[in-house]
């Protein structure tokens, strides 16, 4: 790795950054503990997970039970009814700063498929964001491959899914082991949007947190709202491991994606080239959400971004994976991520008083509308028709 002199990357850390202290609230002091892993089965795994986050995590409401399920990882069985003579699984895998609670929506639709659904907690996440400030991709990946391990004892077929970072961990996994039938991704996090992402490692080294954040009404208990630096440090180490072993070699195992033309987070075009380049599955399935991109791939399907029944102005990297109607994230739901990058205080406190809103990606602004993050999508039916066919055994074509 090339040497800078540390000037040059403190400089380039607070120009680029804005760095701050670390904030005083209990929610961003470290835990003291580390999850515990290692354990011969899935289910003592969850319940050694769920006793360690209630003694370790810092709650935000008043229901303690609520926020350690919605962050504990869980397993899903198919009903009798969608049971087939082969067994089979899908591991997902959640992205940085987020929970289990990501699949909520998407593992039913997995289960009435005939798939043994399990998710898990990555290290750092669940507790508190001060947790991230010391924690390692390494331990990330090893986790992944013990949770395959466990789960190949159990079933014939074994697929792997991800949100985010959670997609770069699997798709790195799948790369190296030809036994994975194929990859489920949702904005997967394989180029970060942002040109500076290179100097991400370097950034904790001075400073375990990048900004002060406004948490004004803010009760989100299913993921963090803040990151320390060393989280974004260790994503950008997914995702710098997913890109060489693109350039090592084409996969050829199916491939479902979906990802929104207008995400914040990730290099989209990036994504969308590798699928082309380097997913060489016919019945791959790349799902875009906004408009029509300059792409000669047949497999790339197209819905359009700007939803006005649902004020939807675009696509959000975390909108994809929620049904509209769920509870908390969906468009009547209890949640909303008010703060979404934008500086107008009097809309913003609109949003926390419940008035109308539309919904966007982060940072997108609109002369007198306040967007919130969007949180849901509208698509998901449509999205759960095109997972089918790539998850569908009768048509799966493997290229040599």
């Amino acid at each position: 790795m090339r040497r800078w002199s540390w000037v040059v990357i403190i400089s380039l850390s607070i120009a680029i950054y804005g760095c701050v202290s670390a904030p005083s609230e209990p929610y961003y002091q470290p835990s003291g503990s580390s999850l515990p892993v290692g354990q011969s089965s899935f289910a003592e795994y969850v319940e050694q997970t769920h006793q360690w986050l209630l003694h370790n995590r810092q709650f935000m409401t008043d229901n303690r039970m609520l926020e350690v399920q919605a962050n504990s990882p869980f397993e899903m069985l198919p009903p009798t009814s969608a049971k087939s003579s082969t067994r089979k699984g899908i591991l997902l895998v959640h992205g940085l700063a987020d929970s289990p609670y990501s699949f909520v929506d998407i593992a039913p639709v997995l289960t009435n498929m005939g798939f043994v659904v399990r998710t898990i907690l990555l290290q750092g996440h669940g507790s508190r964001p001060a947790d991230l400030i010391n924690a390692d991709a390494d331990d990330w990946r090893d986790l992944v491959a013990h949770h395959v391990a466990l789960f190949k004892q159990d079933v014939d077929t074994l697929y792997l899914g991800g949100f985010s970072t959670g997609a770069n961990l699997v798709s790195s996994y799948a790369m190296g082991d030809d036994d994975i039938a194929g990859l489920m991704l949702f904005s997967p996090g394989f180029k970060a949007g942002i040109g500076v992402d290179k100097f991400a490692p370097m950034v904790p080294m001075f400073t375990d947190w990048l900004y002060a954040p406004r948490l004004e009404g803010e009760t989100n208990y299913v993921r963090y709202m803040v990151t320390p630096s060393n989280g974004f440090a260790q994503f950008y180490d997914t995702s710098a491991e997913v890109m060489f072993r693109f350039k090592q070699r084409r996969y050829n195992k199916p491939v479902f994606i979906a990802l929104s033309q207008a995400d914040s987070v990730i290099d989209v075009n990036r994504v969308l080239s590798l699928f082309s380049k380097r997913i060489s599955n016919p019945n791959s399935r790349l799902l875009w959400f906004g408009e029509r991109p300059e792409t000669n791939d047949t497999r790339v399907k197209v819905f359009a971004a700007k939803v006005p029944q649902y004020h939807i102005s675009n696509f959000s990297h975390m909108g994809i994976l929620f049904r509209p109607d769920n509870p908390y994230y969906g468009f009547q739901g209890s949640e909303r991520i008010c703060d979404n990058g934008q500086s107008d205080n009097r809309l913003y406190r609109q949003c926390l008083d419940g008035g109308e809103i539309w919904y966007s990606a982060w940072g997108h602004v609109e002369k007198g509308r306040h967007h919130a993050r969007l949180t849901f999508n509208p698509y998901f039916t449509q999205m759960v028709t095109e997972l089918k066919k790539v998850l569908d055994e009768q048509s799966l074509v493997f290229v040599p």
